[in-house]
């Protein structure tokens, strides 16, 4: 068994229903002063407070999640990115190509790309978005595209995340910049920028994430729009 801290949170006196775990009391002391922080219940007048208490659990156990700063701090990043994505990839309900991209097929000719929901250009089970592809309408399609949003935060954008060192301790501004270009593919195509990251030599990734086909073509290619993200990256990096 191992102790962690549960935030025990009340409304006036009645205890409200909570199952959030922290492996170290300071987390949980922070987010029991959050709590603590909101204005009183409108229809009750009554405030929350909040307190921690050691309990003991078996963290083998399916049941049991107790959180810990990296999962708070990833938890963060990623929503602060789904938010970021959504107001600079808009929605599509039905597919669209994209302007100027274009991938390779199997035998070596030039494909165009689309997009749907947030930029969305391969489906959760890896096929690709087709001409005609369309969104349902109103929530439910809006549900559907954050959906594979999110789907796509969880998998392939982690897959090029996790090679950065010590990715957690950037500052969000930058973990979220990188996150949108790994979203586009842009951060794939550089390697030298993320061993130079992980060298710590952070003026030179700024430059070397320039030096960048998609960017220095971006006029000539009718793509004015990734000009800005790329430039949020490279400054961003300057640290």
């Amino acid at each position: 068994m191992t102790t962690v801290f549960l935030l025990m949170i009340y409304l006036g006196r009645a205890q409200q229903e909570s199952n959030m775990m922290f492996a170290d009391i300071n987390r949980c002391k922070y987010f029991a002063a959050r709590v603590m922080k909101q204005p009183a219940n409108p229809a009750t007048k009554q405030k929350y407070t909040a307190i921690c208490k050691p309990v003991e659990v078996d963290l083998k156990s399916k049941n049991v999640r107790v959180y810990r700063w990296k999962d708070i701090l990833m938890s963060e990043y990623k929503n602060r990115l789904t938010k970021f994505l959504i107001e600079k990839e808009g929605f599509d309900r039905v597919a669209r190509q994209g302007e100027g991209e274009f991938y390779r097929d199997e035998d070596g000719n030039k494909q165009p790309i689309y997009t749907i929901g947030h930029g969305t250009t391969r489906y959760p089970d890896g096929s690709r978005v087709k001409e005609g592809d369309t969104l349902p309408p109103g929530a439910e399609g809006k549900n559907r595209a954050r959906g594979y949003l999110r789907n796509f935060i969880n998998n392939d954008v982690e897959q090029v995340t996790n090679q950065i060192d010590n990715f957690n301790k950037l500052p969000v501004r930058l973990k979220v910049a990188l996150g949108g270009e790994a979203y586009r593919g842009s951060l794939a195509q550089s390697p030298r920028t993320i061993e130079l990251i992980n060298q710590g030599k952070y003026k030179e990734a700024s430059k070397e994430f320039l030096n960048n086909d998609e960017f220095k073509d971006a006029v000539k290619l009718n793509r004015r729009g990734i000009i800005p993200r790329f430039k949020a990256v490279s400054d961003n990096l300057k640290l």
